[in-house]
């Protein structure tokens, strides 16, 4: 039998980078796969590598702060991070608040991912504004929130973000927190520069009828609302009367192209 050598490492390096691009994309969604195509050579391992940190997916709020501590120490992470356009990060109940700002010359989350495009936020309740995760990411164009939304809260943090075109919310747990009740769902509205100015499309996940009417105040205080060309939403049947999307709606206006309603998650209950 014939030994079979590897290839030269000339030889690797004279393929196209669109051929190294081509062969290493296709099992990036893979985990596992991925990893094992990065250790083939170290032409596909440097390919891999920046495609891995282009979408990253944060399991909790240790990892989180991790990355940005080796941000701050490496210069090759940090340079990966600016590349990176989509991040999902799920945090822990009251995680991260008030954590690096009084150390913001060693994290410099500024500083960093001035690239991303889409954050995804699991979470027991959305972070207030100024911590450190909307400090990371404050040039997100397009938003997920999977957590608990209060309503002060929100509105606050939206308009921290006021570069935002795509705001997604899913929510299906049976309690909600609001905090309007004590201090007034208006108190405190946000001047008209502070507003989001370049929202175009809105999704409304939401089976709770208490956390879909704080919502659709929260945009409606918040946003520019003759921006909006998409309104998604999921309308319960038991609170179909008097939705609070009517009002958000009528103040959309002209510029609503689209409007869809998602089946409820009722409809197919059996009886």
């Amino acid at each position: 039998a014939t030994d079979r050598a590897p290839l030269r490492p000339d030889i690797v390096a004279r393929l196209p980078p669109e051929l190294h691009l081509e062969i290493t994309r296709w099992p990036a969604h893979t985990t596992q796969t991925f990893s094992s195509c990065a250790m083939v050579c170290r032409a596909w391992y440097d390919h891999c590598v920046s495609i891995f940190y282009q979408r990253i997916n944060v399991s909790d709020d240790t990892h989180f702060i991790s990355l940005l501590v080796a941000a701050g120490v490496y210069d090759r992470v940090r340079l990966l991070l600016a590349a990176t356009v989509e991040v999902s990060l799920r945090l822990g109940p009251g995680t991260l608040e008030g954590y690096g700002q009084s150390d913001e010359s060693t994290l410099r989350p500024r500083e960093l991912f001035p690239s991303l495009r889409k954050l995804t936020v699991h979470a027991y309740k959305v972070p207030k504004e100024g911590s450190l995760v909307w400090r990371s990411f404050r040039l997100v164009t397009d938003l997920t929130l999977k957590c608990d939304v209060p309503e002060r809260r929100l509105c606050h943090v939206l308009c921290s973000l006021p570069q935002l075109r795509r705001l997604v919310f899913v929510y299906h747990e049976q309690f909600y927190h609001n905090d309007s009740q004590a201090q007034g769902p208006h108190s405190g509205a946000p001047p008209a520069e502070a507003k989001l100015h370049c929202l175009r499309e809105v999704c409304i996940d939401v089976s709770n009828s208490a956390a879909q009417a704080s919502i659709t105040r929260a945009i409606v205080h918040s946003a520019q609302l003759d921006t909006i060309e998409l309104l998604e939403a999921r309308i319960g049947p038991q609170y179909l009367q008097a939705s609070p999307l009517n009002h958000l709606l009528e103040q959309v206006g002209p510029s609503l192209a689209h409007f869809r309603e998602r089946p409820s998650l009722y409809d197919n209950r059996e009886s």
